[in-house]
């Protein structure tokens, strides 16, 4: 038997029992303290996998989240270095698999050891690297930042002017934004609608936001504006048959949460968004939801746009129209009657 694999110390941690030690692991059974050894941080000490066991490799970087956990809280950051070992003459690779599965065995791992919160807060971290990814790729990170959502709102209140507007929201919960908005369009010609069925999500959003969140009983708020009017129900109910009102622009605003409820609401009123249409979305750093919804709808129909602006964190943000593929008589045609048959179907 070679003496490195002499039998050593069980390890407390089940998930290591069972691989193999070696000399080549620096704590070989014993607890090092980076004070041992200040040239040598076990954050910025690469660990070096060799290409004959498999095993090996796990361990290596197991035993290296493990020390950089416990080292370094501030960092998590696990990296590691290929060796090569000449064998016969040939240089042997790490296959990137094994590699790949003993990350996701530490993944896993570190999963069985955190909290529900836990768990929820990473996802929601992991969103907000979503969208800062997702707002490069599709060409808006040349948008300007701004503080807060109302922000976001006043650079929208900016591109409109005194034009008319019909403003329609969807998802109105206590009134907050709706109220906003109706004290900035300063024009009387204005029309705003607010959707909701105000009974709560209609299905579970996460962990933190279940099924009926949100519920007010199905009574809207009350605002002190005769230009708004309330449409209360699910959204497929009530959004299909709205007729958008002519001789405004459009803007819509989608505090929907869900991406079933903001594709309905965005297909819904396909025709209607033109050249010169304002979108926001509310939940942008959800990627799986309000942002995928955008997405698909701009994947189908071919329309393009331009971010007006965006929050500081990427979580909320304002989107103009600026190709609806229709001709621009065909687009001041429906701006101007709203008539969505001028256009066509896509």
């Amino acid at each position: 038997m070679l003496q490195h694999d002499q039998p050593r110390r069980q390890h407390p941690d089940p998930l290591l029992t069972d691989l193999r030690p070696s000399h080549h692991l620096v704590d070989q059974g014993r607890r090092e303290h980076p004070r041992q050894h200040p040239h040598r941080h076990p954050t910025r000490q690469p660990v070096l996998i060799q290409p004959y066991d498999l095993l090996e490799t796990e361990r290596k970087l197991l035993t290296h989240a493990i020390r950089m956990s416990a080292y370094n809280s501030e960092s998590m950051t696990c990296y590691a270095r290929v060796d090569r070992h000449p064998v016969d003459g040939e240089a042997k690779h790490v296959n990137k698999q094994i590699v790949s599965k003993a990350a996701k065995r530490i993944l896993t791992r570190s999963g069985s050891l955190l909290s529900t919160p836990a768990v929820h807060a990473i996802r929601v971290a992991a969103g907000y690297v979503s969208v800062g990814h997702w707002v490069k790729e599709r060409g808006y990170s040349n948008a300007p930042r701004v503080a807060s959502r109302n922000r976001v709102f006043d650079a929208m209140l900016h591109v409109i002017g005194n034009d008319p507007v019909a403003y329609l929201e969807f998802g109105v919960f206590e009134g907050a934004s709706l109220k906003y908005w109706s004290a900035g369009l300063t024009n009387q010609e204005s029309e705003l609608h607010g959707f909701d069925s105000f009974k709560g999500l209609p299905e579970t959003f996460d962990s933190d936001h279940p099924v009926g969140l949100f519920d007010l009983g199905g009574k809207p708020p009350h605002i002190k504006d005769p230009r708004v009017s309330f449409h209360v129900g699910w959204f497929e109910a009530t959004v299909p048959g709205f007729a958008v009102p002519g001789n405004k622009r459009l803007v819509i605003t989608l505090d929907a949460d869900l991406y079933s409820s903001t594709i309905l609401v965005l297909d819904s009123l396909e025709q209607y968004i033109v050249e010169g249409t304002l979108i926001y979305f509310d939940e942008l750093s959800r990627i799986e939801h309000e942002p995928a919804a955008f997405d698909d709808y701009i994947h189908r129909t071919g329309k393009r746009f331009s971010a007006v602006a965006l929050e500081s964190t990427l979580n909320t943000g304002a989107f103009v129209c600026v190709d609806s593929g229709l001709s621009s008589a065909a687009n001041a045609a429906i701006a101007t009657t709203g008539d969505m048959s001028i256009g066509g179907s896509h």
